[in-house]
This record gives structure tokens, sequence and C-alpha cells, in this order.
């Protein structure tokens, strides 16, 4: 028995997860489902940067493991050239002391920012940190995702409303 899997978005998270699903349940079938694919989707008109957020309820040791896989995929994509992944230094500041985060040890370069550096980024603050980041456009991933996808037999179909997805294949 074939398995068949819907995946419901056609942005960065459902192509991103399509296109893993494909990779790791080879021979089963999937479609994409969604309002809009790209060039129509937020990501479109939005980037991407990496950086950890701790979502309440979430463990440190879930968010660090999950960060750490994000890092080597997105290091993957930008050492083979072929994605237009970018690197990126950046800083966070608070006006609070901050600690440093569980994660610290995960991207390049990261280090502890002294006051006196604070209070050059923002006059208030006293708190932060530099790291060198991933950043991704989403409009320019997309449409290579897509065609990954594609190329590994996944179909793409567009709904208008949740009745759509309700009717599409007897319900999900």
């Amino acid at each position: 028995m074939v398995m068949h899997v819907v995946v419901v978005g056609g942005g960065v998270i459902g192509l991103s997860s399509a296109l893993a699903i494909l990779e790791q349940i080879p021979g089963c079938r999937l479609t994409v489902i969604s309002d809009s694919f790209s060039p129509n989707t937020t990501g479109d008109v939005a980037a991407g940067i990496w950086a950890p957020y701790l979502p309440g309820g979430t463990s440190e040791e879930n968010i660090d493991r999950w960060a750490k896989v994000s890092w080597d995929h997105l290091q993957r994509w930008y050492e083979s050239g072929e994605w237009e992944v970018l690197r990126l230094p950046g800083s966070i500041v608070e006006d609070t002391p901050m600690p440093t985060p569980s994660w610290h040890h995960i991207p390049a370069g990261f280090r502890r920012l002294s006051e006196e550096e604070c209070r050059t980024i923002a006059p208030h603050c006293v708190s932060g940190y530099t790291f060198t980041s991933f950043v991704v456009e989403p409009s320019r991933i997309l449409p290579k995702l897509a065609r990954l996808i594609e190329e590994k037999g996944g179909k793409f179909e567009k709904f208008f409303s949740q009745s759509d997805i309700s009717k599409r294949d007897g319900g999900i």
C-alpha cells in the first residue's frame, strides 16, 4: 500500500516539510495544498534569519536540537552555493540583563557584548550578544523547493477554503 501524505501550506515551512517527507519516505504519494504558491505567498515578500526562539512550554533541549538541525541544513545549502543562502553578522540587544542563550555554541562567532558595545547600538540597551547567522530569501528558494518536490513526484493543488480541503479525497 502506498502512503498518501498531504501537506497544507505553500510557504517555506510547507515546502521544506514536503521535501523532507519525500526524502524520508521514498515512493509515498505527496500532495501540497495551499491557497497560494510562489510568487504569491507571504514568504515571497519576506526574509528569514536563523535565530532560535524559546516559545513557552518548549524545553531548551528541544530548541537546541532543532536549532542545530536547522543550522546544519542551512550550512549545507550555503556551502553548496546553489541556494543563495547568505551569511550576515548581527546583534541582539536588550534594555535589561539577558542570559547567554543555551544555543550559543551553534552559530559562528557568538560572543557576549559589553554594556558599552550595547549602548553604541542602542543607547538604552545594557546587555546583548552578536553572532553571524544565515539569511534566506524565500522568493529565491520557494521555486527551487517546488521544482525538487515535483522531481520527486510530489504534486501541488490549489484550494480556496476549508470546505475544499474537507471535500478532497473524502476529507482529511
